[in-house]
Protein backbone atom coordinates (compact mmCIF):
# COMPACT_ATOMS: atom_id res chain seq x y z
CA UNK A 1 0.00 0.00 0.00
CA UNK A 2 1.17 3.58 -0.56
CA UNK A 3 3.09 4.59 2.58
CA UNK A 4 1.00 6.74 4.90
CA UNK A 5 2.55 8.81 7.66
CA UNK A 6 0.69 10.33 10.59
CA UNK A 7 1.35 14.06 10.87
CA UNK A 8 0.39 16.74 13.34
CA UNK A 9 -2.61 18.85 12.36
CA UNK A 10 -1.16 21.09 9.63
CA UNK A 11 -1.17 24.84 10.12
CA UNK A 12 -1.47 27.55 7.44
CA UNK A 13 1.26 30.19 7.34
CA UNK A 14 0.87 33.50 9.21
CA UNK A 15 -1.05 35.07 6.31
CA UNK A 16 -2.67 31.99 4.82
CA UNK A 17 -5.24 33.64 2.56
CA UNK A 18 -4.62 36.30 -0.05
CA UNK A 19 -7.60 37.72 -1.92
CA UNK A 20 -7.86 39.70 -5.14
CA UNK A 21 -11.16 40.76 -6.76
CA UNK A 22 -11.08 41.38 -10.51
CA UNK A 23 -14.37 42.06 -12.26
CA UNK A 24 -16.81 39.21 -11.60
CA UNK A 25 -14.24 36.81 -10.14
CA UNK A 26 -12.26 36.56 -6.95
CA UNK A 27 -8.85 34.90 -6.79
CA UNK A 28 -7.66 33.35 -3.55
CA UNK A 29 -4.28 31.92 -2.59
CA UNK A 30 -3.67 29.78 0.48
CA UNK A 31 -0.57 28.00 1.77
CA UNK A 32 -1.15 24.76 3.71
CA UNK A 33 0.89 21.86 5.00
CA UNK A 34 -1.49 19.01 4.27
CA UNK A 35 -4.08 17.54 1.95
CA UNK A 36 -7.76 18.42 2.28
CA UNK A 37 -10.54 20.69 1.09
CA UNK A 38 -10.97 24.46 1.08
CA UNK A 39 -14.52 25.79 1.23
CA UNK A 40 -14.83 29.36 -0.02
CA UNK A 41 -17.98 31.18 1.13
CA UNK A 42 -18.84 34.43 -0.66
CA UNK A 43 -21.77 36.73 0.04
CA UNK A 44 -22.95 40.32 -0.32
CA UNK A 45 -23.70 42.26 2.85
CA UNK A 46 -23.67 41.34 6.50
CA UNK A 47 -27.02 39.53 6.42
CA UNK A 48 -25.82 37.12 3.76
CA UNK A 49 -29.24 35.82 2.68
CA UNK A 50 -29.09 32.32 1.20
CA UNK A 51 -30.01 33.66 -2.24
CA UNK A 52 -26.85 35.77 -2.23
CA UNK A 53 -24.45 33.22 -0.77
CA UNK A 54 -22.08 31.23 -2.95
CA UNK A 55 -20.09 28.21 -1.79
CA UNK A 56 -17.17 26.71 -3.71
CA UNK A 57 -15.14 23.61 -2.79
CA UNK A 58 -11.53 23.12 -3.89
CA UNK A 59 -8.97 20.42 -3.16
CA UNK A 60 -5.79 21.63 -1.48
CA UNK A 61 -2.38 19.99 -1.27
CA UNK A 62 0.81 20.82 0.64
CA UNK A 63 2.31 24.11 -0.52
CA UNK A 64 0.72 27.07 -2.29
CA UNK A 65 -2.79 26.67 -3.69
CA UNK A 66 -4.62 29.11 -5.96
CA UNK A 67 -8.21 29.06 -7.09
CA UNK A 68 -10.80 31.38 -8.60
CA UNK A 69 -14.48 31.72 -7.71
CA UNK A 70 -17.34 33.70 -9.20
CA UNK A 71 -18.37 36.86 -7.36
CA UNK A 72 -22.07 37.09 -6.41
CA UNK A 73 -24.05 39.65 -8.36
CA UNK A 74 -24.14 43.12 -6.78
CA UNK A 75 -27.68 44.60 -6.89
CA UNK A 76 -26.62 47.14 -4.26
CA UNK A 77 -23.39 48.69 -3.06
CA UNK A 78 -23.08 46.15 -0.25
CA UNK A 79 -19.50 45.01 0.27
CA UNK A 80 -18.32 41.57 -0.78
CA UNK A 81 -17.56 39.37 2.23
CA UNK A 82 -15.67 36.10 2.11
CA UNK A 83 -14.74 33.27 4.41
CA UNK A 84 -12.33 30.41 3.74
CA UNK A 85 -12.81 27.20 5.74
CA UNK A 86 -9.95 24.68 5.57
CA UNK A 87 -10.55 21.02 6.33
CA UNK A 88 -7.19 19.26 6.32
CA UNK A 89 -6.54 15.56 6.79
CA UNK A 90 -4.38 14.34 9.66
CA UNK A 91 -2.73 11.98 7.20
CA UNK A 92 -0.26 12.86 4.48
CA UNK A 93 0.03 10.38 1.63
CA UNK A 94 3.41 9.22 0.44
CA UNK A 95 4.49 9.43 -3.19
CA UNK A 96 2.08 8.03 -5.77
CA UNK A 97 3.14 5.49 -8.36
CA UNK A 98 1.70 4.05 -11.56
CA UNK A 99 0.13 5.62 -14.62
CA UNK A 100 -2.63 4.94 -17.14
CA UNK A 101 -1.85 2.14 -19.55
CA UNK A 102 -1.40 -1.58 -20.11
CA UNK A 103 2.30 -1.98 -19.44
CA UNK A 104 4.29 -2.78 -16.32
CA UNK A 105 3.40 -0.54 -13.36
CA UNK A 106 0.49 0.84 -15.41
CA UNK A 107 -3.20 0.47 -14.64
CA UNK A 108 -6.64 0.99 -16.15
CA UNK A 109 -9.27 1.26 -13.40
CA UNK A 110 -7.47 -0.36 -10.44
CA UNK A 111 -10.10 -1.32 -7.86
CA UNK A 112 -8.45 -2.97 -4.87
CA UNK A 113 -5.21 -4.21 -3.31
CA UNK A 114 -4.35 -7.33 -1.33
CA UNK A 115 -1.15 -7.41 0.73
CA UNK A 116 0.94 -10.56 0.36
CA UNK A 117 4.00 -11.88 2.15
CA UNK A 118 6.95 -9.54 2.29
CA UNK A 119 4.70 -6.57 1.61
CA UNK A 120 3.96 -7.55 -1.99
CA UNK A 121 1.04 -5.62 -3.50
CA UNK A 122 -1.54 -7.55 -5.51
CA UNK A 123 -3.31 -4.81 -7.48
CA UNK A 124 -6.66 -5.78 -9.01
CA UNK A 125 -6.75 -3.90 -12.32
CA UNK A 126 -10.31 -4.26 -13.63
CA UNK A 127 -9.75 -2.31 -16.83
CA UNK A 128 -6.90 -4.60 -17.88
CA UNK A 129 -8.57 -7.80 -16.55
CA UNK A 130 -5.51 -8.74 -14.55
CA UNK A 131 -3.81 -8.74 -11.16
CA UNK A 132 -0.42 -7.04 -11.20
CA UNK A 133 2.02 -7.89 -8.42
CA UNK A 134 4.48 -5.26 -7.19
CA UNK A 135 7.26 -5.40 -4.64
CA UNK A 136 7.12 -3.54 -1.34
CA UNK A 137 9.07 -0.82 -3.19
CA UNK A 138 6.31 -0.66 -5.83
CA UNK A 139 8.38 -2.19 -8.65
CA UNK A 140 6.88 -4.69 -11.11
CA UNK A 141 7.29 -8.40 -10.29
CA UNK A 142 4.74 -10.29 -12.38
CA UNK A 143 1.09 -10.38 -13.40
CA UNK A 144 -1.61 -12.91 -14.10
CA UNK A 145 -5.02 -12.89 -15.71
CA UNK A 146 -6.14 -11.60 -19.07
CA UNK A 147 -9.60 -11.43 -20.58
CA UNK A 148 -12.04 -14.31 -20.88
CA UNK A 149 -15.84 -14.47 -20.73
CA UNK A 150 -17.97 -17.43 -19.69
CA UNK A 151 -20.79 -17.67 -17.16
CA UNK A 152 -21.37 -21.43 -17.39
CA UNK A 153 -18.55 -22.39 -15.03
CA UNK A 154 -17.08 -24.70 -17.67
CA UNK A 155 -14.03 -22.75 -18.80
CA UNK A 156 -11.22 -24.85 -20.29
CA UNK A 157 -8.07 -25.20 -18.19
CA UNK A 158 -6.19 -22.76 -20.42
CA UNK A 159 -8.74 -20.04 -19.61
CA UNK A 160 -9.32 -20.87 -15.95
CA UNK A 161 -7.17 -18.11 -14.47
CA UNK A 162 -8.38 -15.35 -16.77
CA UNK A 163 -10.92 -12.66 -15.83
CA UNK A 164 -13.71 -10.48 -17.08
CA UNK A 165 -13.55 -7.48 -14.73
CA UNK A 166 -11.90 -8.64 -11.53
CA UNK A 167 -13.01 -6.41 -8.66
CA UNK A 168 -11.57 -7.49 -5.31
CA UNK A 169 -8.94 -9.78 -3.83
CA UNK A 170 -8.20 -11.14 -0.38
CA UNK A 171 -5.75 -13.58 1.19
CA UNK A 172 -7.33 -16.23 3.39
CA UNK A 173 -5.87 -17.52 6.65
CA UNK A 174 -4.45 -20.38 4.54
CA UNK A 175 -2.64 -17.80 2.35
CA UNK A 176 -4.68 -18.67 -0.73
CA UNK A 177 -5.59 -15.66 -2.87
CA UNK A 178 -9.26 -15.23 -3.78
CA UNK A 179 -10.35 -12.88 -6.57
CA UNK A 180 -13.90 -11.93 -7.59
CA UNK A 181 -14.30 -12.36 -11.36
CA UNK A 182 -17.37 -10.15 -11.64
CA UNK A 183 -18.72 -10.65 -15.15
CA UNK A 184 -17.98 -14.39 -15.07
CA UNK A 185 -20.04 -14.67 -11.86
CA UNK A 186 -17.35 -16.55 -9.96
CA UNK A 187 -14.52 -16.40 -7.45
CA UNK A 188 -11.06 -17.74 -8.30
CA UNK A 189 -8.74 -19.36 -5.76
CA UNK A 190 -5.06 -19.02 -6.68
CA UNK A 191 -1.72 -19.47 -5.01
CA UNK A 192 0.48 -16.48 -4.27
CA UNK A 193 2.19 -16.87 -7.66
CA UNK A 194 -1.12 -16.57 -9.47
CA UNK A 195 -1.44 -20.26 -10.33
CA UNK A 196 -5.03 -21.47 -10.59
CA UNK A 197 -6.26 -23.79 -7.82
CA UNK A 198 -10.04 -23.79 -8.16
CA UNK A 199 -13.07 -21.60 -8.75
CA UNK A 200 -16.63 -21.45 -7.51
CA UNK A 201 -19.74 -19.34 -7.89
CA UNK A 202 -21.94 -20.34 -10.84
CA UNK A 203 -23.47 -23.32 -9.01
CA UNK A 204 -24.28 -21.05 -6.06
CA UNK A 205 -25.96 -18.58 -8.41
CA UNK A 206 -23.51 -15.69 -7.98
CA UNK A 207 -24.53 -12.64 -10.02
CA UNK A 208 -21.95 -9.88 -10.53
CA UNK A 209 -20.10 -10.41 -7.23
CA UNK A 210 -17.92 -7.60 -5.91
CA UNK A 211 -16.37 -7.44 -2.45
CA UNK A 212 -14.53 -10.22 -0.62
CA UNK A 213 -13.50 -10.91 2.97
CA UNK A 214 -11.88 -13.79 4.84
CA UNK A 215 -12.36 -14.74 8.49
CA UNK A 216 -10.20 -16.60 11.00
CA UNK A 217 -12.20 -19.81 10.43
CA UNK A 218 -10.83 -20.16 6.91
CA UNK A 219 -14.09 -19.05 5.33
CA UNK A 220 -14.46 -16.62 2.44
CA UNK A 221 -17.35 -14.13 2.30
CA UNK A 222 -18.60 -12.82 -1.04
CA UNK A 223 -20.78 -9.77 -1.67
CA UNK A 224 -23.23 -11.30 -4.16
CA UNK A 225 -24.30 -7.86 -5.28
CA UNK A 226 -27.07 -8.50 -7.80
CA UNK A 227 -28.64 -11.15 -5.56
CA UNK A 228 -28.73 -8.77 -2.56
CA UNK A 229 -26.92 -11.11 -0.18
CA UNK A 230 -23.62 -12.20 1.35
CA UNK A 231 -22.58 -15.80 0.75
CA UNK A 232 -20.12 -17.63 2.99
CA UNK A 233 -17.97 -20.42 1.50
CA UNK A 234 -15.39 -22.78 2.91
CA UNK A 235 -11.87 -22.90 1.51
CA UNK A 236 -12.89 -25.17 -1.37
CA UNK A 237 -15.91 -23.15 -2.42
CA UNK A 238 -18.68 -25.09 -0.68
CA UNK A 239 -21.45 -22.74 0.44
CA UNK A 240 -21.85 -22.60 4.23
CA UNK A 241 -24.45 -19.93 4.85
CA UNK A 242 -26.22 -16.87 3.49
CA UNK A 243 -26.59 -13.48 5.15
CA UNK A 244 -29.36 -11.16 3.99
CA UNK A 245 -32.18 -11.16 1.47
CA UNK A 246 -33.60 -8.42 -0.74
CA UNK A 247 -35.38 -5.58 1.03
CA UNK A 248 -35.29 -2.40 3.10
CA UNK A 249 -35.68 -3.83 6.61
CA UNK A 250 -33.23 -5.09 9.20
CA UNK A 251 -31.08 -8.00 7.90
CA UNK A 252 -32.17 -7.13 4.36
CA UNK A 253 -29.86 -5.79 1.67
CA UNK A 254 -29.99 -3.99 -1.65
CA UNK A 255 -26.98 -4.27 -3.93
CA UNK A 256 -24.32 -4.76 -1.25
CA UNK A 257 -21.01 -3.71 -2.81
CA UNK A 258 -18.59 -4.82 -0.11
CA UNK A 259 -18.09 -6.90 3.00
CA UNK A 260 -15.44 -7.01 5.72
CA UNK A 261 -14.74 -9.05 8.85
CA UNK A 262 -13.39 -7.71 12.13
CA UNK A 263 -11.15 -9.55 14.58
CA UNK A 264 -14.16 -11.02 16.38
CA UNK A 265 -15.39 -12.48 13.04
CA UNK A 266 -18.28 -10.02 12.98
CA UNK A 267 -19.41 -9.24 9.44
CA UNK A 268 -19.90 -5.66 8.23
CA UNK A 269 -21.70 -5.04 4.95
CA UNK A 270 -21.83 -1.94 2.75
CA UNK A 271 -25.60 -2.06 2.08
CA UNK A 272 -25.16 0.27 -0.84
CA UNK A 273 -28.63 1.08 -2.18
CA UNK A 274 -30.07 1.21 1.36
CA UNK A 275 -27.42 3.85 2.20
CA UNK A 276 -26.21 2.15 5.36
CA UNK A 277 -23.79 -0.34 6.86
CA UNK A 278 -25.15 -3.41 8.65
CA UNK A 279 -23.26 -5.53 11.16
CA UNK A 280 -23.81 -9.24 11.85
CA UNK A 281 -22.15 -11.76 14.12
CA UNK A 282 -20.52 -14.83 12.59
CA UNK A 283 -23.85 -16.67 12.72
CA UNK A 284 -25.65 -13.98 10.74
CA UNK A 285 -27.48 -12.32 13.64
CA UNK A 286 -27.86 -8.55 13.38
CA UNK A 287 -25.66 -6.63 15.84
CA UNK A 288 -25.92 -3.05 14.57
CA UNK A 289 -26.79 -0.63 11.80
CA UNK A 290 -24.99 2.59 10.84
CA UNK A 291 -27.26 4.81 8.76
CA UNK A 292 -28.59 8.32 8.28
CA UNK A 293 -25.62 10.05 6.67
CA UNK A 294 -24.54 7.89 3.73
CA UNK A 295 -25.51 8.40 0.10
CA UNK A 296 -23.70 5.50 -1.61
CA UNK A 297 -21.50 3.44 0.76
CA UNK A 298 -19.46 1.27 -1.57
CA UNK A 299 -16.48 -0.01 0.42
CA UNK A 300 -16.03 -1.05 4.05
CA UNK A 301 -12.98 -2.28 5.96
CA UNK A 302 -12.16 -3.23 9.55
CA UNK A 303 -8.56 -2.56 10.55
CA UNK A 304 -6.41 -4.46 13.05
CA UNK A 305 -7.03 -1.80 15.72
CA UNK A 306 -10.78 -2.41 15.62
CA UNK A 307 -11.72 0.73 13.68
CA UNK A 308 -14.18 0.56 10.80
CA UNK A 309 -13.72 2.53 7.56
CA UNK A 310 -16.49 3.33 5.08
CA UNK A 311 -16.09 4.92 1.65
CA UNK A 312 -19.11 6.89 0.40
CA UNK A 313 -18.77 7.13 -3.38
CA UNK A 314 -21.42 9.78 -3.92
CA UNK A 315 -20.36 12.05 -1.07
CA UNK A 316 -16.69 11.40 -1.90
CA UNK A 317 -15.94 10.97 1.78
CA UNK A 318 -14.20 8.47 4.03
CA UNK A 319 -15.76 7.75 7.44
CA UNK A 320 -13.91 6.19 10.37
CA UNK A 321 -15.74 4.51 13.26
CA UNK A 322 -14.50 3.38 16.65
CA UNK A 323 -15.02 -0.24 17.78
CA UNK A 324 -18.10 1.01 19.67
CA UNK A 325 -19.58 2.40 16.45
CA UNK A 326 -18.91 6.06 17.24
CA UNK A 327 -17.78 8.32 14.45
CA UNK A 328 -14.04 9.06 14.64
CA UNK A 329 -13.69 11.01 11.37
CA UNK A 330 -16.23 12.43 8.92
CA UNK A 331 -19.67 14.01 9.33
CA UNK A 332 -21.76 11.80 11.55
CA UNK A 333 -24.28 9.28 10.16
CA UNK A 334 -26.77 7.84 12.61
CA UNK A 335 -25.91 4.69 14.58
CA UNK A 336 -28.22 2.18 16.19
CA UNK A 337 -27.84 -1.36 17.41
Amino acid sequence: MVPVARAAAPEPDRSPVQVQVVGRSVSLAVQVAGHGMAEVQLRRGEAGEASRQHRHLFRVAPGPNRFTAAVPAAPTAEPLLFKVVLRLSAYVAGPAFGSLGRGEEQFTHPQSIAIGSGGKLYVVDSGNDRVQVLSDRHTYLFEFGGFTFDTSGRLPESESQRFDEPVDAVFSINRDLYVTDRNNNRVLRLDRDGRFLSSFGPSAGLRLPRGLAANSLGEVLVADTENDRILVFDRDGRQQKQIGTFGWGDRQLRNPFDVTVDQANNVWVADTLNNRVQGFDQFGRLIGIIAGGFEHPMAVRADRDGFGWVVDGRRRQLFKFTPAGRLAAGRRPGVRG
